[in-house]
This record gives C-alpha cells, sequence and structure tokens, in this order.
C-alpha cells in the first residue's frame, strides 16, 4: 500500500522526484534521516553554546582574580576599574548594608590612590568557592572572599575579613563589565 505523501521539502533534501509518492517505508526513511540532521544541529548549537558559557565563565573567573590581586588603592587598582566598571552608574551594597550608587569616574578616583590618612595600609584578597551563573549577557558571580590588611597606624585595622560576595556583570560589545557588588560578613556582626 503507498503512503500518498508528496511532499516538495523532502524532494529538495534528495533525489525524490516532486511528482512521485512515496511508500510507508521510503517516507519514514526520509523522515527519519530528517530527524537525524534536526538532532545533530541541535547537538552542536548545544555544545556551541556550552563552550561559549565556559569561555565566558574563565573570563569572568580572570578578571576577579586581577582584582584580588589588586586589591590594595592605588593606581593598578584604578587602572582594573577603568578597564571593568560599566561606563555607568554602580551600585554596591557594603557588609554593613549600605546602598551605594556612583559614577565610574567616582569610582575610579577613590581606589586610585592611598588613603592620606593611613598611606601605607596594603590589602590582600583570596578568593574560594567561585560560582557563576550566565543569563545571556548578565552574568553574577558569588564568592568567598578573605581580604586582610596591614600597615595600619592603628595595629588593631590590620585584620582578615571573611566575606560572601555577588558580583553582577554585563556583556556588552562581546566584553565583560562590573555593573554592581555586594559583600557581607561570613559571620553574624556582634
Amino acid at each position: 500500500m503507498a503512503l500518498l505523501l508528496s511532499v516538495p521539502f523532502l524532494s529538495a533534501l534528495g533525489s525524490v522526484a516532486p511528482d512521485r509518492y512515496l511508500t510507508n517505508s521510503e517516507a519514514l526513511m526520509k523522515l527519519h534521516g530528517i530527524a537525524l540532521v534536526i538532532c545533530g544541529l541541535g547537538m552542536l548549537v548545544s555544545s556551541s553554546v556550552a563552550r561559549a558559557q565556559d569561555a565566558d565563565k574563565q573570563k569572568l573567573t580572570e578578571i576577579e582574580n586581577k582584582f584580588a590581586a589588586n586589591a590594595t588603592l592605588d593606581p593598578a587598582s584604578a587602572a582594573l576599574l577603568k578597564q571593568y566598571l560599566l561606563d555607568a552608574t554602580v551600585f554596591q551594597v557594603t557588609g554593613m548594608g549600605r546602598i551605594g550608587m556612583m559614577p565610574k569616574a567616582k569610582v575610579i578616583e577613590m581606589f586610585g590612590a592611598p588613603d592620606p590618612s593611613d598611606p601605607n595600609v596594603k590589602t590582600s584578597q583570596k578568593l574560594a568557592d567561585v560560582r557563576i551563573q550566565i543569563y545571556g549577557e548578565t552574568a553574577l558571580v558569588g564568592y568567598k572572599l578573605a581580604t586582610t590588611d596591614t600597615g595600619h597606624k592603628d595595629p588593631a585595622l590590620n585584620v582578615t575579613d571573611h566575606l560572601g560576595c555577588l558580583d553582577t556583570f554585563v556583556k556588552k560589545n562581546g566584553q565583560w563589565f562590573i555593573a554592581g557588588d555586594a559583600c557581607t560578613p561570613d559571620t553574624p556582626i556582634s
């Protein structure tokens, strides 16, 4: 029994003449072939997206590590901010729960030089447990941060703080930029 199927797109895919009817087995073979091609294309697209996200996650991790390696207020940290801060108003939630908004230029100015009243302070940071989730052109980067200050005039300020942080990144023209950050102590403040 012949299946009454004369499908124009099947003839475009293979050697089926447009005026010929296909048998059941011929039609099923063609449909299976089309299904395999569609599945194969879906797997290629899916693996391409996964590779792109892996590359983005690697780039975001590199950015975070650059900031951790340049935590002291100085021209090097200002240069990183200039390169990676979103050219807009940047949001921050401090460890004390304060919410701040500041233009990029002001942030760079604040981080570009040591505090003149306590100029010998050096800060070192270590990241751990970095987790990244990408949502299209937006990414959230969460991590644990140990930040240590030394060189304060008041030795009581030379401490290590342990924080949980979340940075928000936006991708523009293929480049990731920080749009906001929040850190909070990993133990309750007493």
